[in-house]
């Protein structure tokens, strides 16, 4: 059995291709989320048996349980947007830009173990790609960024 990738409240959406019947490019938010043991709630998922199978609450009010790989991270609830002018902030994970503006030009939504062991983060979490005045571009985490400026 794995870790959860997502928790109570996380805004998430269902994949593009998930089964018809888990409403394919919907958004919602996790408010239950149980493992799977059984070979019927498996089929009954379309997943493996000791995966996770969240609630997931649309704005409507209404629910449906939905397995773990059918679900993403939903990118429209991210803090930054791009082009975004930000401050990095003075830190030991930033050694080599602190205190500088740098520009949002890329983001991505940790959803695997080694990138989220890597910066130290939980699946869900967000990491940016910034480019820095002198034109160096890497991967910073949301924590490590402070907002100054949107154009």
């Amino acid at each position: 059995m794995h870790n959860s990738k997502f928790d109570y409240g996380n805004s998430v959406l269902v994949k593009l291709d998930a089964p018809k019947k888990f409403l394919p490019g919907e958004g919602g938010s996790v408010c239950g989320k149980s493992i799977l043991t059984t070979e019927s709630e498996a089929i009954e998922f379309s997943c493996p048996i000791n995966e996770w199978v969240y609630t997931i609450e649309f704005a409507d009010g209404s629910s449906v349980e939905i397995a773990e790989s059918h679900l993403e991270p939903d990118p429209n609830c991210l803090k930054y947007c791009l082009n975004d002018q930000v401050l990095l902030l003075d830190n030991i994970a930033n050694k080599y830009h602190p205190n500088e503006n740098v520009a949002i030009i890329n983001y991505h939504i940790i959803d695997d173990l080694s990138l989220a062991n890597q910066f130290n983060l939980i699946f869900g979490d967000a990491v940016y790609v910034v480019k820095a005045k002198n034109g160096d571009e890497f991967l910073i985490p949301e924590a490590f960024i402070k907002n100054i400026q949107k154009y």
